[in-house]
């Protein structure tokens, strides 16, 4: 912002599915506005861009087994480094539901208060485990089956990994996983992503279908030059076009 007091610049948030909260002239966003949006900013300059990431160099490898992670099972994945605030008692009460019906829930991040909610449900006490924090996301998706994610901002470079392992994701049509991991993976509530997951669990097929859409949604989100390209011609245009 100081920066832009003296020459045009250009913000984008670090959630990037959301604006950024800058006095700065040119705002960029990690997605395409709704019509609604577009509407609603009809007047302000706004770039929008894809957001993509450069996924480093897989350095371990996991083994069910030393995790304690029951080898038979479907099992869901939950990332994140504040579980401890993004998890709540609607999407526990989601997860309880598919465990009931075989799925197994690992928690990788920081969760601390996953025994205070698993001592009041049983059937997610005795289907799901916490491992705390992995500091090697990419190594974990290779044991589990699915990527799923509650209702938060951010996340995005998770999605990106699991889909990296061909493992395709559920979640809601809100913030970076959405933004990240696209509309072909996102359901609209909790009860969806309750059908989703089972036929995830129960459909073989249609798990491989989208399993190669997850790789291939990769393909597209780590393709940094065309991306960076694009938002650095957007940001000319319009620096040239209101302030040159």
């Amino acid at each position: 912002d100081l920066c832009g007091n003296i020459i045009p610049c250009a913000s984008m948030a670090l959630a990037f599915s959301t604006f950024a909260h800058t006095k700065n002239k040119i705002r960029i966003i990690g997605r395409n506005l709704s019509d609604e949006e577009r509407a609603l900013y009809k007047e302000e300059d706004i770039v929008e861009s894809r957001f993509t990431f450069k996924l480093g160099k897989q350095k371990k490898t996991f083994t069910r087994k030393e995790l304690n992670i029951p080898e038979d099972r479907f099992v869901l994945v939950v990332v994140g480094i504040r579980l401890t605030y993004e998890i709540d008692e609607a999407f526990l009460k989601m997860l309880s539901e598919v465990c009931d019906k075989g799925c197994y829930a690992v928690f990788a991040g920081y969760f601390d208060n996953y025994d205070k909610y698993t001592e009041k449900d049983a059937v997610l006490k005795e289907n799901s485990a916490y491992i705390g924090f992995c500091d090697d996301v990419r190594a974990l998706m290779e044991i589990c089956d699915l990527y799923v994610n509650p209702n938060r901002l951010g996340g995005g470079f998770s999605v990106i990994e699991a889909f990296d392992k061909g493992k395709p994701g559920v979640y809601l049509k809100r913030g970076d996983v959405y933004t990240a991991g696209g509309e072909e993976f996102a359901v609209g509530s909790y009860d969806e992503m309750i059908s989703a997951i089972l036929r995830y669990k129960d459909d073989s097929q249609y798990y491989s279908e989208m399993a190669q859409k997850a790789i291939e949604r990769v393909a597209l989100m780590t393709s940094s030059e065309t991306a960076i390209r694009d938002i650095d011609n957007q940001i000319c245009s319009l620096i040239e076009e209101k302030y040159w």
